[in-house]
Parts: structure tokens; sequence; C-alpha cells
């Protein structure tokens, strides 16, 4: 007769298959926006608000606590601690646990905002937009908890549930503070700078740490030449000004601005009075985006 393998034994092959997946499948494109494809490292990296900043013009909306994405480099980090743990015999149920729930918070992240930018009209389908990588991560997460020996099945169906709903209520949360959030006009607000974007885009090259700490949360008004429109399928619009390395400052106007500047043409001359969010620089593309928001078109 042939020796079946052991509950225990089957359980731990199945963990280590699923830990390795994780930690590989962590490096791949888990959503392409727009041609713009993004990985799990991205959102820790930093390029996940690049790219949707850049191109999209949705930026971190708290600049000042992304330090608290690099939490996300645990996940192939306890995913890699559980497979020696597992190797060796050890229990390995804390560190699979930890690798699980940061995998699928971080996957329901990449869904919700997703559907964001669908709902901006920047994507046009959230399911094409999300990539074999991402189902791959959802899998790997569910299985490594499973298969970690911590509790009894349903404790750990608990834990599996447990980052999804959690990211999902934060993110709404923070959705409504957003859509909630009420400010003066900024028609009605006197600039506390007046600067041309030449002159902006020098300063944050410069010294970024500087300039941020003088323009962040500060109404600007800034003149320039633009550089470049983009239009969305929701009557929402951004205006870039640039400068000759690439890096370009992105005004976006909602649909309560859009008839004030949909006649705008590229080369226009013009000033755009709004609230600096901070600037991004992109490692890839050597190039640093200053953010705007809650922007108008300036009327001498």
């Amino acid at each position: 007769m042939t020796a079946q393998a052991s509950p225990s034994k089957v359980s731990r092959a199945l963990h280590l298959v699923f830990g390795t997946l994780l930690i590989g499948v962590f490096f791949l494109s888990w959503v392409s926006w727009d041609g713009h494809k993004i990985n799990g490292a991205d959102f820790p990296g930093g390029r996940f608000f690049e790219v949707s900043s850049a191109r999209f013009g949705l930026s971190n909306p708290f600049p000042q606590f992304a330090w608290v994405n690099y939490i996300f480099w645990f996940a192939p980090a306890a995913a890699l601690i559980a497979l020696g743990q597992s190797v060796f015999g050890r229990k390995r149920w804390f560190f699979s646990c930890l690798a699980g729930v940061l995998t699928l918070s971080l996957a329901t992240v990449f869904f919700l905002f997703t559907r964001t930018l669908n709902m901006l009209g920047a994507v046009e389908d959230v399911w094409a937009a999300i990539q074999p990588a991402w189902w791959i991560a959802m899998a790997t997460g569910v299985g490594i908890i499973i298969t970690s020996g911590a509790f009894p099945l349903p404790g750990r169906i608990i834990i599996v549930l447990l980052g999804p709903l959690a990211t999902w209520a934060g993110f709404i949360l923070i959705s409504s503070y957003i859509e909630n959030k009420t400010y003066e006009k900024t028609d009605d607000i006197k600039p506390a700078y007046t600067v041309s974007a030449q002159a902006l885009l020098k300063e944050f090259e410069t010294g970024d740490s500087t300039a941020n700490k003088k323009y962040l949360n500060q109404i600007v008004l800034v003149n320039g030449r633009i550089a470049e429109i983009q239009k969305s399928a929701d009557s929402t619009l951004n205006v870039k000004f640039a400068d000759e390395n690439g890096s370009y400052i992105i005004f976006p106007f909602d649909k309560t601005s859009f008839s004030r500047v949909k006649d705008l043409k590229e080369g226009d001359s013009i000033g755009v009075k709004g609230a600096c969010s901070g600037d991004v620089y992109s490692e890839i593309l050597e190039t640093r985006i200053i953010n705007f928001e809650r922007c108008v078109l300036n009327q001498p």
C-alpha cells in the first residue's frame, strides 16, 4: 500500500506554494491604467501615486502620511519568514497571517482605487484594468492564511475577511471625508503667494522640503503657459504647466469649473489659483510633479 500524506504535510506543502507565489506576484502587474502597469510593490515604492497623479490628477489625499504605505513591504517579507518557519517545522501562523492580511488589504486598495478612476472616466472598465496577477495575489493571500495552522478554520476565515473589510471601511471613510470637506470658495480667497510656473518648479527642484513647508495647503496663484490639457469624459479637465526638463504642475478642474476652462488651448497663457498639495518626484521619469486642488481660473 502507498502511504498517504498526512493532512499536516499537505498543508505545509501548500503553504510553501502559496508563500512562494505571494512573494513573486508582489512584483508583477496587478492593474493596468490606460496602459500604465502598476505592480504590488509600486504602492509602498511610491510609483502608484506618481502615475495616478501624473496621468489622472488623482494624488495621495494625505501626502504627509505617505510613509505609512511602507508597511506593505512587510507582505513579502513576512511571507519569506513564514516560509523559513515552515521549512524548519516551527509555528508559522503569525507571519503567515500578517503576509496574507497585508496582501489582501493591498489588493482591495488596488480594486477600490481603480474603481474610482473608472468613476472619473480615466479607466473604461474596472475588470479589464485588473490584471491576472491581482487574482493570484488574492488567492495567495487567502491560501497562506488558510494553511497557516492558526486557529480552527472559522477563525482563519475571519482573518481572511479582516483585511479587505477594514480596508473597504477605511476607503469609504476617507472618501466621505474628502467629499464632505468644506472650504471657502477659492475664488473668494486672496492668494498667499503669486508666482510664475517656471519659478515654482525651480523652487521645488532646488529644495522640495523647504518649498513644501512654504506652499503646502496654501492658496497660490500660478501664472504660466499651458503645456498640455487632459479632458475626461465626465466633464473634468487637467491643465499642465511644464519646464524644459519634463517636470510639471498639474491643475485639476472639476465639473463646476468646466464651463470656464473648456475652451482653453495648449499654448494659452493663463493664471490658475488653487491649493498646493505638495510634490511627487518620479525616479523612473526623473521628473517632479507639483499637485494642486480646488483650482479655479484666475479672473484679472
